[in-house]
């Protein structure tokens, strides 16, 4: 993980790394939102194949542990701030701006402060450091567990934004009916879940197969073979 950069926005703060990278995670949980809802609109996925085509890369990577989420690329920072909200976004390319441009302070973490290499002077002092690194234990597991179960169940879309890659309809109707016939093999029926896509109109909530990303995995595989 690069260096952290802290900003404060309307009372919140946000978290910025030194490569420019934004936690879209936290962002996206200050205002209501969630950054996965953010990269499965079809405008999201769009956006970032027209940014791959012209060359940028990793447009999103998902962290887990201390200040583990999903962290956008400069780039799509900027297009996921705009979805949360315009003013927002400004504020976001400014202290974008700033850290590419090297104006912006780093927050740098030391090993050698952190909790874990904190030495109790005394024994209720040891309770008390032990009671707060199991609270940190449970608190990281939580969030690796949210963030494993975010990333297990996909649409063909998501499963395709998350490889960076392109299917054909051709292709993507072969991939799901492998997929179908893999889990039908297992004893498990194809799931569906809602999602909301932003449409000219106004958002839509539909309801979509999804798969576990191992079995489109599997799958694929299987179609390669």
């Amino acid at each position: 993980m690069s260096n952290l950069i802290y900003r404060e926005y309307q009372g919140q703060t946000f978290t910025f790394r030194e490569d420019g990278y934004f936690n879209m995670t936290k962002a996206a949980a200050t205002f209501g939102k969630e950054a996965k809802e953010f990269l499965r609109l079809p405008s999201t996925i769009q956006y970032m194949e027209a940014m791959e085509n012209v060359g940028f890369s990793h447009l999103y990577e998902i962290k887990r542990g201390r200040n583990g989420g999903t962290w956008g690329h400069p780039k799509l920072a900027v297009f996921f701030a705009r979805w949360l909200d315009p003013k927002f976004a400004v504020f976001c390319d400014a202290v974008i701006d700033d850290i590419l441009n090297k104006k912006a302070e780093l927050n740098i973490t030391k090993p050698e402060q952190s909790m874990t290499m904190q030495v109790p002077q005394s024994f209720p002092e040891a309770l008390r450091l032990a009671a707060e690194l199991a609270e940190q234990a449970a608190k990281l597991e939580a969030e690796n567990k949210e963030m494993s179960d975010e990333l297990n169940l996909v649409t063909l879309d998501e499963y395709r934004a998350l490889t960076h890659r392109y299917f054909d309809r051709s292709y993507t109707m072969r991939l799901a009916f492998m997929a179908k016939k893999l889990l039908e093999e297992v004893g498990i029926t194809v799931e569906s879940q809602h999602r909301v896509y932003m449409t000219k109109e106004g958002p839509v909530d539909t309801e979509v197969k999804v798969y576990p990303r191992h079995i489109l995995e599997q799958a694929e595989q299987k179609l390669s073979a």
